[in-house]
């Protein structure tokens, strides 16, 4: 494959991530009166569940800036932080039902 065909590639792969970030808002958004907000009233899971809150609102406000703010000084820390949390995300999303269900029982 040439490098043109990496870079289509890679074109396909962010449109396809930004799908996806749009479809996690969507669920996001009816997760705050479904879940969040019943878990709290509760007390329940409340360290992990804000852990969850602060690290999904983290990658709303990057995506936000890596897609609308042209700053070269910011982008590039804007990046590595997007990237960092995004990787964390499935590990601790996975954490956060284990100690939920772990305190349930």
């Amino acid at each position: 494959m040439n490098g043109e065909a990496w870079q289509q590639i890679a074109v396909y792969l962010l449109m396809l991530h930004g799908g996806a970030a749009m479809v996690t808002l969507l669920l996001l958004g009816a997760l705050v009166p479904v879940h969040v907000l019943r878990a709290w009233r509760r007390g329940h899971n409340l360290v992990m569940g804000s852990v969850m809150v602060a690290l999904n609102a983290i990658l709303i406000v990057t995506a936000f800036g890596l897609y609308y703010l042209g700053s070269e000084a910011v982008r590039p820390w804007m990046s590595w932080v997007h990237l960092a949390f995004g990787v964390l995300l499935p590990a601790l999303l996975a954490l956060h039902i284990f100690l939920g269900r772990r305190q349930r029982a």
